[in-house]
């Protein structure tokens, strides 16, 4: 997520609420309107959260709850089935949309390469254009940017730094010992659908 994405947020001109799940990596700052969550910032990147909070009424929405309970979920293991908050896709492309939809399909502690991904989109070649739009991922975690590395197999980039995708991946690793569902995943032929997003 960057600051084009928070001032997306701000223009959709509805009434935002807060809520914040504490991790042992840190934090998560949560928004959303009264029907869908609208981004997950981690605690750290201060310029996004202080762009959105004094907006916010600190409350916990439907959309908050269940946001906080798939997270309280996904850290207590990553591989318990839980379901995924409706997300506000609102402001990115259907190209982009494909990128995010063949991330949900990507199985938990695992990892793919951004040319992997490309291609999983349907776009040859656009390794580029998959980093680019994971640039934008407002939904940290739920849409799990952090398992996409480099085809040289090293870490890669990843919006809020290296040692957070490495965390994600260590935790997701520690538990994947056998071949199971993403609880994020699940079909993902149609995302729209799967996460009631608009």
């Amino acid at each position: 997520m960057n600051e084009k994405q928070a001032q997306l947020i701000l223009r959709a001109n509805t009434s935002l609420f807060s809520a914040v799940f504490p991790f042992h990596g840190g934090e998560l700052f949560l928004a959303s309107d009264e029907e869908k969550l609208k981004c997950v910032v981690y605690g750290h990147r201060s310029t996004l959260i202080n762009m959105i909070r004094p907006h916010c009424v600190p409350f916990t929405t439907a959309p908050l709850e269940k946001s906080l309970n798939f997270f309280s979920t996904y850290f207590a293991d990553p591989l318990a089935p839980v379901g995924a908050p409706p997300l506000d896709l609102n402001g990115y492309t259907t190209m982009e949309k494909k990128v995010y939809q063949s991330l949900l399909s990507i199985e938990t502690g695992t990892t793919v390469s951004y040319g992997e991904l490309a291609e999983r989109s349907g776009i040859p070649g656009g390794a580029r254009f998959a980093g680019n739009t994971m640039a934008k991922n407002r939904f940290s975690i739920i849409i799990p940017c952090h398992r996409v590395i480099k085809g040289d197999g090293s870490m890669g980039m990843y919006t809020s730094g290296a040692e957070m995708k490495k965390y994600l991946l260590d935790h997701e690793m520690r538990i994947h010992t056998h071949s199971h569902e993403s609880p994020q995943a699940g079909n993902p032929d149609d995302i729209d659908k799967k996460f009631k997003l608009g």
